[in-house]
C-alpha cells in the first residue's frame, strides 16, 4: 500500500478510511498545521510519501517554481466534494498512478503529467555525488545534465538525472 500525507484541505474522514485500508496515511492537520505549502511539499518528498490534496498551488511549486516533488500529487478537482466519491476516486488514482505524476482527478477524467518526459528518475543531492561518470549517462556530459537541471527549473541543490531506458544504472554506484 501506498505511503501517503493528507494535505489540511484534504477530508479526514477519507483520509482515516484509506488508513484503514492498509495505506500508511500522516495527516498534515495533526503534523503540519498551518505550514506553508513548500514547507509541506518538503515534508512528503523527504518522508518519501504521496500527497493528497484539493489546492492547485502544489502544481505551481513543482512546475513553475521548480521545486523537487514527493513521490506523486494527487490533486482532486472534485467541487462540491461528496465523501463515497472521493473515496473512489482516490482508490482508483492511487491504484492507476503509484509515483511519478502529478494527477488531477476529476469527477469524469483523471489527467496526469510526468514529473519528467524520461523513462526513468531519481533525486541526487550534490553532495551524494562529488563525481559524476559521464560514461554512465551514455554520452550525457556533466554540463548537459545541469543545463537539463536548469532547463527544467530545479532548485539549485538538486541536479535531475535523465535515465534512458537501454541504459541501466544503478543507484547505489553514483552514492559511491
Amino acid at each position: 500500500m501506498s505511503r501517503l500525507l493528507a494535505d489540511e484541505n484534504f477530508p479526514s474522514s477519507v483520509a482515516r478510511q484509506l488508513a484503514a485500508e492498509g495505506h500508511d496515511l500522516e495527516l498534515a492537520v495533526l503534523s503540519l498545521r498551518s505550514f506553508p505549502d513548500a514547507a509541506v511539499l518538503r515534508h512528503a518528498r523527504e518522508t518519501r510519501r504521496s500527497l493528497l490534496t484539493f489546492d492547485a498551488d502544489f502544481g505551481d511549486l513543482i512546475f513553475l517554481q521548480g521545486e523537487a516533488p514527493p513521490l506523486a500529487v494527487f490533486y482532486f478537482r472534485l467541487h462540491p466534494v461528496v465523501l463515497p466519491e472521493l473515496i473512489e476516486r482516490a482508490r482508483i488514482a492511487l491504484q492507476e498512478f503509484p509515483e511519478g505524476y502529478f494527477v488531477v482527478v476529476e469527477r469524469d477524467a483523471v489527467r496526469t503529467r510526468a514529473f519528467l518526459l524520461a523513462s526513468a528518475w531519481f533525486w541526487v543531492t550534490i553532495s551524494e555525488v562529488p563525481a559524476i561518470d559521464p560514461l554512465i549517462f551514455a554520452g550525457f556530459e556533466p554540463f548537459d545534465l545541469h543545463a537539463l537541471a536548469q532547463a527544467n527549473k530545479i532548485n539549485a541543490e538538486y541536479f535531475k538525472l535523465f535515465v534512458v531506458q537501454r541504459v541501466k544504472v544503478v543507484v547505489s554506484q553514483l552514492a559511491n
